[in-house]
């Protein structure tokens, strides 16, 4: 049991520790994934790097504690017979959320919104955000090889959450 335990806090832990090392490379790749497909220019900045970066760690750390809360009430309440059963897809189900959003705000703060915008924009959008990061949270649960295969899906899930986020608001051109 205490493997499993081990093995489940360290893929948890893995995602987050992983969001808030790259995510000067994530807001980067966002900002460039929007400059080629709407074809505007943002010009490098340092400084708007260093924002970029430390409000996705901002956000990270909030996610983290937000879904380990999820955690804890979902543990609790899993030893209810029927909420057993969904418990184990609900946790995924969560941190595919929180990967998500974490993907979608460095689109988000582009657009100037504020934490709280964006945490309203995200709800409001939470389909997309699930589904970019399901496969960031599935490549964490496999062991040895998910927290290095999930760094690279880090990337595509913000080039994809960049991508929707366009796509919903119509700007993406069409070929």
């Amino acid at each position: 049991i205490m493997k499993l335990l081990f093995f489940f806090l360290f893929a948890f832990l893995g995602g987050y520790i992983i969001l808030i090392i790259m995510s000067p490379l994530l807001a980067y790749i966002s900002e460039k994934t929007e400059a080629l497909v709407k074809g505007t220019d943002y010009p490098f900045s340092w400084i708007q790097l260093f924002k970029d970066a430390l409000r996705g760690i901002v956000i990270a750390v909030r996610n983290f504690v937000l879904e380990s809360f999820a955690i804890v009430i979902l543990f609790i309440l899993s030893f209810i017979p029927l909420v057993q059963l969904i418990s184990a897809p609900a946790l995924f189900l969560i941190s595919a959320y929180f990967y998500g959003f974490s993907f979608m705000d460095y689109t988000a703060e582009r657009r100037k919104m504020k934490v709280g915008e964006s945490v309203s924009f995200i709800r409001r959008n939470k389909g997309i955000a699930m589904g970019n990061g399901a496969p960031f949270a599935f490549t964490l649960l496999i062991p040895v090889i998910g927290v290095t295969l999930s760094t690279f899906l880090a990337i595509v899930g913000s080039v994809s959450a960049t991508l929707a986020i366009l796509e919903k608001e119509n700007s993406v051109r069409t070929i």
